[in-house]
């Protein structure tokens, strides 16, 4: 398929049911998206390599009055969002068996379509209260480096799929949601809503069909989440403590990251003197970078005081 404008982009949006789909959260999100947006099927992975039917089975329906066996696949619909902007939404089981194979179809399809980026939604059972912001969580699928924040330990296709995207050089991400694990619902809308706004952001559009039916959905889930934990006492003490601790560390984080930003904009500032010595009409001079003969007196007190670190009068 050749792109006809040079500004338009081809993404795929995936949700795998099952291990990576807590509260159906991101199948949810990519089936109301194929529903609002009318789009059409155009392929699918469905090969009985990659499912064991003892555990996701073949299920049996009725059409035009006769019976039909509808096998596990992995469907893709392409659907027109604007002229520049195209998605192709996949949803289906996370396949049984031979996920490297699975994955370098999948990437392969992103080849044949031209994909620009591919945006895997997914959701995860987490203690976070359900009264806050559902949080999402975003994994560059093209970074491979570690840090202190790398997860170890089991994972799902979404993470096989980012890596054999990028040892194809395609790009991609997962955008992850917290399910409150604590309520007895099937569905959680909240994290459908969170994940299709991130969604929004990653491909740059303001909202998408269905989004409002996902809102309307969200405040009459909240409902019954309220009225679940005003009849358990014990949840309500439980969730009292969670949002006690979700606040605390969420203020932890807000100081660490605007800790970080405050060395950040530090380094920069001396940069910016590095080596230069200053009198009356600029720039002369090289002399130390942190010598403080090497800065004018205002620019001192300028920054000290917005690092909270000089209460002198100018």
């Amino acid at each position: 398929m050749e792109k006809t404008n040079a500004e338009h982009r081809t993404v795929l949006v995936t949700a795998f049911e099952g291990w990576n789909d807590a509260g159906s959260a991101s199948s949810l999100a990519v089936r109301t998206l194929i529903e609002h947006t009318e789009a059409l099927p155009f392929t699918e992975v469905d090969d009985d390599f990659f499912y064991d039917y003892r555990d996701t089975r073949p299920q049996q329906c009725t059409a035009l009055g006769f019976k039909r066996i509808v096998w596990p696949s992995f469907t893709f619909y392409r659907a027109t969002i604007s002229p520049e902007l195209t998605l192709l939404l996949a949803v289906g089981p996370e396949p049984n068996l031979h996920w490297r194979d699975f994955c370098t179809t999948i990437v392969g399809i992103c080849e044949d379509e031209k994909v620009d980026l591919i945006v895997n939604l997914a959701s995860i059972y987490e203690s976070n209260p359900y009264t806050r912001n559902i949080p999402i969580g975003r994994v560059d699928g093209s970074d491979l480096s570690i840090n202190e924040n790398t997860y170890t330990g089991p994972v799902g296709i979404t993470t096989i799929l980012n890596l054999s995207a990028a040892q194809q050089g395609q790009k991609s991400l997962s955008l992850w949601a917290d399910v409150p694990e604590y309520l007895p619902f099937d569905q959680c809308p909240p994290a459908t809503l969170a994940l299709m706004r991130s969604l929004c952001a990653e491909v740059g559009v303001e909202s998408m069909k269905g989004m409002a039916s996902v809102e309307l959905a969200t405040q009459m889930w909240t409902k019954q989440a309220n009225s679940y934990v005003e009849q358990n006492p014990a949840l309500a003490q439980s969730l009292s403590e969670i949002e006690h601790n979700w606040d605390v560390q969420q203020s932890h984080q807000q100081q660490k990251v605007a800790a970080s930003e405050l060395v950040d904009e530090a380094e920069r500032f001396l940069r910016s003197y590095d080596r230069c010595d200053w009198d009356a009409e600029g720039r002369t001079e090289h002399t130390h970078p942190l010598d403080p003969e090497s800065l004018p007196s205002s620019q001192i007190k300028k920054h000290l005081k917005k690092f909270g670190g000089d209460d002198t009068n100018e």
